[in-house]
């Protein structure tokens, strides 16, 4: 028979509970590799915006590819870059992924790295000579402050969104070929982790960065019946985080208007109809049978726009994925 508790132990254990499910702070083990049961996706997304009008994307990830088993990939792309845009993609196979959780150190392969614990002086390094050979090595500073919120689920995955650095400013160098840039401006980084393909359960999905006076940071996932939503933002208001979480995103053709739970918060409305950058998913994958492999994952070729969109304090920097292309 079952003990029954107390009074004062049953109020205990509910507000244990209650605080479970509260934004917690981050902690360094979200940082490193998360081991998931089924085909374990992983991916640590940066975002950089430079002064002097470069954007630069990075994400390291850890995949299943169908056929091919599992994959480290490592994309870098530039926006801008002295008036031209390109991108450059590699893959690895997963025993290069070296982890020292006691120097704080994620070792994708010699030249590849993200170093230190997410907030002041995280390192990446991003270096190859494929193509006519891409660099990217920058530092972050005056980083804010973040939250965790606990994972969500759509039609039965589970997702977890880490929001590393909502906003920070960064320093350093990047390059393609010959042409090199010292540079400066701001950044972020976001975690995502989940264990089928994003196409299984997400038909749709948004990561956001705005860094001037406010800074707003995270993803947004749009599952493929009305109304499924998951995934969170980080807003920063004079040092102080909170999440926003979605209440509704609606689309009209190349638009988003997006809700917040959050009461007081303002609706967002995103123009997609004029993207500074528009790719395909597949654009870095080396080989014709990694293509092939890819778009099985992906539920065939998915076309990635990024933009931008004006707001009261500065400009609102999207990734959209799924949605219909101008």
């Amino acid at each position: 028979m079952m003990n029954k508790l107390s009074p004062a132990l049953f109020i205990l254990a509910l507000t244990g509970l209650l605080l479970a499910q509260e934004p917690r702070h981050q902690i360094s083990a979200d940082f490193f590799h998360h081991d998931q049961k089924g085909k374990a996706y992983e991916l640590w997304n940066y975002q950089f915006i430079f002064s002097n009008g470069t954007q630069a994307f990075l994400t390291y990830s850890l995949v299943e590819v169908p056929a091919l088993g599992r994959k480290i990939t490592a994309e870098l792309s530039f926006i801008n870059f002295l008036g031209k845009n390109d991108q450059v993609g590699k893959q690895f196979p997963p025993s290069e992924w070296k982890e020292s959780r006691a120097n704080s150190l994620i070792n994708i392969r010699e030249g590849f790295f993200m170093k230190g614990l997410p907030g002041n002086g995280h390192q990446v390094r991003f270096t190859t000579n494929k193509n006519e050979g891409f660099y990217l090595e920058l530092m972050f500073q005056d980083a804010q402050p973040t939250l965790v919120p606990p994972a969500q689920s759509l039609q039965g995955t589970q997702i977890n969104t880490v929001v590393h650095i909502p906003a920070g400013k960064v320093r350093g160098r990047i390059a393609i070929g010959k042409d090199t840039l010292m540079v400066e401006g701001s950044g972020n980084l976001v975690h995502t982790w989940y264990n089928r393909p994003l196409t299984d359960f997400a038909g749709k999905s948004l990561t956001i960065f705005e860094s001037s006076g406010i800074a707003y940071s995270g993803q947004i996932f749009q599952g493929k019946k009305p109304g499924e939503l998951a995934g969170h933002v980080i807003k920063v208001t004079k040092g102080i985080a909170s999440v926003l979480e979605p209440k509704s995103i609606q689309t009209t053709g190349t638009s988003a208007l997006i809700e917040w739970l959050n009461p007081g918060e303002v609706s967002w409305g995103l123009d997609l109809s004029k993207p500074t950058q528009k790719y395909s998913a597949l654009a870095t994958v080396d080989s014709w049978m990694e293509r092939q492999a890819a778009k099985i994952a992906l539920g065939g070729d998915r076309t990635i726009l990024r933009g931008k969109t004006p707001s009261m304090t500065g400009n609102i920097y999207w990734v959209a994925t799924g949605f219909d292309s101008p």
